[in-house]
């Protein structure tokens, strides 16, 4: 068996420990995470839990898997002195929170660079639940340069998704008002202005369709 072992933060909120497990480890495929959990091979401070364990701050958690090759864990796209561009996978955030894991910085630290190289730092978001290419700064001042950029939009992004119906027509520029609950990791759209409100943009063209009318969507 392969041990995995991890630290639960101080500061984690209330949540599951499969969940947080999964955060912990994203080299580590979910269905092999799930499955240690069902025959009741992982431990926290010693002492063997299931699948519905609260996680316990500042607990020890190990994790006894069978021997595997685990799945890449960042795709590097692109890296020179300055920046690194990764392929950021779903499950993995871009900032600490409450409910734990290893933010991208961490990770690409962990698994990309040397162990005395600093943190990178992400010069845009992508959801945690979100995956496509992420630009890193490998120090402050590049970072504020990019952020800059971003924030200027010198930067073009793009976003591919799939959609349930079919949308029409089947180009279109949208306009609405978006209002963002950040501790509460909620977002509202509406088609009016609103007490906090921002106004937004969002560009589509329909790429192709798919079985039972699902579509492959950019967004821009």
């Amino acid at each position: 068996m392969q041990l995995y072992t991890f630290i639960i933060p101080e500061d984690i909120g209330q949540v599951k420990l499969m969940g947080l497990a999964q955060r912990m480890l994203p080299q580590v495929p979910f269905y092999a995470v799930k499955a240690a959990f069902d025959k009741r091979d992982v431990k926290m401070n010693g002492v063997r839990v299931s699948r519905d364990a609260q996680a316990l701050a500042g607990a020890t958690v190990q994790l006894y898997l069978p021997p595997q090759k685990p799945r890449e864990a960042l795709r590097v796209v692109y890296q020179d002195e300055r920046v690194l561009v990764v392929f950021k996978p779903v499950g993995v955030s871009c900032e600490g929170d409450e409910k734990g894991g290893l933010t991208i910085g961490q990770l690409a630290r962990e698994t990309l660079l040397a162990p005395d190289a600093p943190e990178p730092l992400p010069c845009h978001r992508l959801d945690n639940q979100t995956d496509g290419l992420l630009l890193l700064a490998k120090d402050e001042r590049t970072q504020a340069l990019l952020m800059d950029g971003f924030r200027a939009r010198q930067v073009h992004k793009q976003y591919q998704c799939v959609v349930r119906g079919t949308p029409s027509p089947g180009r279109a520029v949208l306009e609405g008002y978006l209002r963002k609950d950040a501790k509460r990791a909620h977002v509202w759209v509406t088609p009016h202005p609103a007490p906090g409100a921002l106004p937004i943009q969002t560009g589509y063209t329909v790429l192709r369709g798919g079985e039972t009318a699902r579509l492959l969507i950019d967004l821009y």
